[in-house]
């Protein structure tokens, strides 16, 4: 029994309320601790930092960005201002343009029908312009460009003289090509009086004998008919000098008739190649007319 009682003893003195006292010691050294208590502390401060500076952001008070994002916008709405104005400037431009061809298609409506009602002729230099307009220093002039090489030699210098002066500059820039422009609309402009029923006649203030071909074959460009433009320069031509025997083909008429190879009515430039001329009742073979003045017969 006193061996029981012994280690019964023992036990509860060992491991009861009354055993001695124990001391639990961490194994990491304490600058360590310390270490990681200061970055804890440090990881906390900078989350509340960002949740405080994102909470600013989020509800409009950082003002700095504001004040970014304000002069973005302020210098996008000035681009904006100075690209409207710069519209509102073609625009008005533009639209005075219009208001003056408006006005200038208006009047030009008004001069055709008064000219179709006084049965007015018009008498066109289109030849002569050409010249003037599409010619260019060192280039062939354009009416003389297709009988060139059949010319004197004193005219085919002349021919490369050429016409009005094209100025290159700020006031007036390409001048060349408004030049060319505006023989196309005079061209525009021939059609149209046609088209209105005003008279149309051949010009011939250029080379006489020579450019008379030209002037038909630009009315042909111009979109009259060859057979129209053959008219305009026969019988158009003699009613409005009130002869009445010319340009006709009929009993007790004049004879003035040419004879050429090819169908004119057809491609206006066989016009060039007249092979005899029937003149107040007088034959007249090219071929020896043109040597004569020291031109070359055409082909």
């Amino acid at each position: 029994m006193r061996d029981i009682s012994g280690r019964f003893y023992k036990i509860r003195q060992r491991y009861g309320i009354a055993a001695p006292r124990m001391q639990v010691q961490s194994q990491m050294p304490w600058y360590l601790r310390w270490f990681a208590i200061a970055a804890a502390v440090g990881i906390a401060a900078a989350v509340a930092a960002w949740t405080y500076d994102a909470g600013r952001r989020y509800a409009g008070f950082d003002q700095s960005e504001v004040q970014g994002e304000l002069s973005v916008t302020k210098r996008d709405l000035a681009a904006a201002q100075a690209e409207l104005e710069h519209l509102r400037a073609i625009a008005n431009a533009a639209e005075s343009r219009l208001s003056i061809e408006r006005a200038a298609q208006q009047k030009l409506a008004q001069q055709i029908r008064t000219l179709e009602q006084d049965n007015a002729r018009l008498r066109e230099e289109l030849a002569t312009f050409e010249s003037m307009f599409t010619g260019r220093p060192g280039e062939a002039s354009p009416d003389f460009a297709p009988v060139l090489a059949r010319m004197p030699a004193q005219v085919q210098r002349g021919a490369y003289g050429g016409g009005l002066p094209v100025i290159s500059d700020a006031n007036a820039p390409n001048s060349d090509q408004r030049y060319r422009d505006s023989y196309a609309n005079m061209l525009k402009m021939t059609k149209r009086l046609f088209d209105a029923g005003v008279p149309v006649l051949a010009g011939t203030d250029a080379l006489a004998g020579i450019m008379l071909h030209r002037e038909l074959e630009l009315e042909v460009k111009a979109g009259i008919p060859a057979i129209r433009a053959l008219q305009n320069a026969t019988y158009l031509a003699a009613q409005t000098l009130k002869q009445q025997d010319s340009g006709v083909v009929r009993s007790g008429a004049q004879a003035d008739l040419l004879i050429v190879e090819g169908d004119p009515s057809q491609q206006i430039s066989d016009i060039r190649r007249t092979r005899l001329v029937f003149k107040n009742g007088a034959i007249f073979d090219p071929n020896k007319l043109y040597p004569a003045i020291s031109i070359q017969p055409a082909p």
